[in-house]
């Protein structure tokens, strides 16, 4: 069975350190390190060493201004996760 495509808009595949920001108790603000494994208009794929929650809702730092985002999928290897991101603004 063939995978079908639900992007409006095509993922670039490219490898670059970034950071994110999740909101923890007490209203602070984590900086969590990463790294972009392919990016679009729409949304990315990262890789860091801290999951998030599927449907929970990040800060990615990318130039030149932070996106908001949505993470819809989490999948873990070998002590690492790969988050797939839906950008919100």
């Amino acid at each position: 069975m063939q995978k079908v495509e639900k992007r409006s808009h095509p993922r670039r595949s490219f490898t670059k350190p970034v950071k994110y920001e999740v909101s923890v108790p007490e209203h602070r603000v984590e900086v969590i390190e990463a790294e972009i494994l392919d990016i679009s208009n729409d949304g990315a794929c990262i890789v860091t060493e801290r999951a998030n929650e599927p449907g929970s809702f990040i800060r990615l730092r990318v130039s030149p201004h932070p996106r908001l985002a949505k993470v819809r999928w989490v999948d873990s290897t070998d002590g690492r996760y790969k988050m797939g991101l839906q950008f919100l603004m």
